[in-house]
């Protein structure tokens, strides 16, 4: 028999299947990749490698050859790998924080000599009480201390109110509760003759002994306490204070009003 030939009808050979696939071949070589970004430096550059990622002026770039030459911006050694965009327009404003604490300060201290009764004079007033001559605060703060050298024969067992004024009107003879900030009450139980000192702070609790000098020093027959007719003791810029005594005690005396303020 003769061998048949497969042709098509136009005189083609009909094409055979598809044959399998075959084997998958090695994995290649890993490629360079991008290295770490740092910040471009031109006394650096010179040991940047191909890959090295760098930054600069907003905008990153890749080094395209070992030790590339010139910056990144202008230089052919470098691709823009992201580009920095225009600055964006400037935010609002925040809310405004807390007020901090106050910093540590050392307090300043107001000298009143003595006049007996009624209103003090502020030490070097031109003989005018402080009621017409107050002292006047640069600052905002608070009363904190106040303190009395006293010498005086015979001082007679009363009940003397010291009183830490603001912003008298000078045509007052005494000062009317409104404008009292706090009152020291020195209570003696005897006579005392000699020099009667103390100090009391509007933060201290109870009362305090005064010191007598007749020579030496002494516990005195006497009490010092300290009431805040204004929570705080709080003094403004500007305010006029001054110092109230009542009854007399002696014009051969020194008080000291201490305050801190912001100034």
């Amino acid at each position: 028999m003769y061998q048949r030939n497969c042709f098509s009808c136009d005189g083609r050979r009909n094409s055979g299947s598809i044959g399998a696939t075959g084997a998958t071949g090695p994995t290649g070589n890993a490629g360079a990749g991008l290295q770490s970004t740092t910040a471009f430096s031109l006394a650096a550059a010179p040991n940047y490698k191909k890959g090295q990622v760098v930054t600069y002026t907003s905008s990153g770039y890749v080094v395209k050859k070992d030790a590339p030459q010139g910056f990144p911006n202008v230089s052919q050694d470098y691709i823009v790998l992201v580009e920095g965009g225009p600055t964006g327009s400037t935010g609002s404003t925040g809310a405004t924080g807390t007020t901090g604490t106050a910093g540590s300060s050392s307090a300043k201290s107001i000298v009143f000599q003595g006049t007996n009764a009624g209103f003090q004079r502020i030490a070097g007033s031109p003989g005018i009480d402080s009621n017409v001559i107050p002292y006047v605060t640069a600052g905002a703060g608070n009363i904190v201390g106040f303190a009395a050298s006293i010498n005086v024969n015979n001082l007679p067992a009363a009940v003397y109110t010291i009183d830490i004024c603001k912003d008298v009107p000078t045509n007052l003879s005494a000062p009317t509760s409104s404008y009292i900030l706090s009152t020291i009450t020195l209570t003696t139980t005897d006579k005392i003759t000699g020099t009667t000192t103390f100090s009391i702070k509007p933060t201290d609790i109870g009362s305090r002994q005064p010191q007598v000098y007749n020579p030496t020093p002494a516990p005195g027959p006497a009490t010092v306490t300290w009431t805040s007719i204004t929570t705080g003791n709080p003094v403004s810029r500007g305010d006029a204070i001054s110092l109230y005594i009542n009854p007399g005690i002696t014009a051969s005396a020194v008080y000291s009003i201490f305050l801190i303020t912001d100034i």
